[in-house]
């Protein structure tokens, strides 16, 4: 209760007075807050029956839509292909790091492809990094610091 209100009710009411406007009080918010009618709780769909699309609100189908994809990706996915991903990532970006690439990767194609090296970093495995590697063919540096790869400019390439 704020105080405005327990001071008007110390104020006004005498000992022993406060005890029936309280009861009073309580049964006049219950009788507001109370539902006016019988409730009925809407049945739950059968656990199998999924929405369609019209149904369902756009953001989740989506959702639902990116889910599949993702999944078909993950089930049809080998080394090429995710080395394929980096390569376009990379061409898109103009960096990719190797952290944010160990996410994206096991969370498109699967936790297959990553795994957590020696120094206790999860990595990408191998053979992946070997197409990798084959697909960019002299294009990409690796940079240590920042732990990512690089397109090589013009001039990195006519110096190598």
């Amino acid at each position: 209760m704020n105080g405005r209100a327990y001071v008007l009710l110390s104020e006004n009411a005498e000992v022993g007075r406060s005890e029936p406007v309280m009861k009073n009080i309580l049964k006049w918010l219950s009788r507001r807050l109370a539902p006016t009618g019988p409730v009925e709780v809407p049945a739950a769909p059968p656990a199998a029956s999924v929405p369609d699309a019209e149904a369902m609100p756009r953001s989740m189908v989506s959702s639902t839509v990116s889910s599949m994809r993702r999944a078909d990706a993950m089930a049809e996915a080998d080394a090429d292909a995710v080395a394929r991903w980096m390569i376009d990532t990379l061409a898109r970006h103009g960096y990719l790091y190797q952290e944010v690439a160990v996410t994206e990767v096991a969370e498109l194609f699967g936790e297959r492809f990553v795994y957590t090296n020696a120094a206790g970093n999860r990595a990408i495995r191998k053979d992946v990094l070997q197409v990798f590697n084959k697909l960019a063919a002299g294009s990409i540096a690796w940079e240590i610091g920042p732990r990512a790869w690089r397109k090589r400019s013009s001039d990195q390439e006519a110096a190598e």
